[in-house]
């Protein structure tokens, strides 16, 4: 259901030549889609906000360092911390 306010922005977008209601939409999905990709998504460990870009970033090099032997194994992160393994 149509507010009187929204049947004349329609009216309007329909009065526009083709190439201005093109650029129109792409301004209007611009704000909408960008604004996802800046919203905050994830925070680091020390309080840094992550947008979504970032966070898909992180993972990657994460999982980079992993496969090239750059990690600590739980194992090593017990004994780092003094904690038995096989208590966790």
């Amino acid at each position: 259901m149509n507010t009187p306010v929204v049947d004349q922005i329609f009216d309007e977008i329909a009065l526009l030549p083709d190439n201005e209601r093109d650029i129109l939409f792409q301004k209007i999905h611009h704000v909408f889609y960008r604004s996802n990709e800046d919203a905050i998504v994830a925070y680091t460990a020390m309080g840094e906000p992550l947008t979504q870009e970032q966070y898909k970033q992180r993972i990657a090099n994460g999982i980079t360092q992993c496969k090239s032997g750059q990690c600590t194994t739980l194992e090593q992160l017990s004994a780092d911390l003094g904690y038995c393994y096989a208590d966790l």
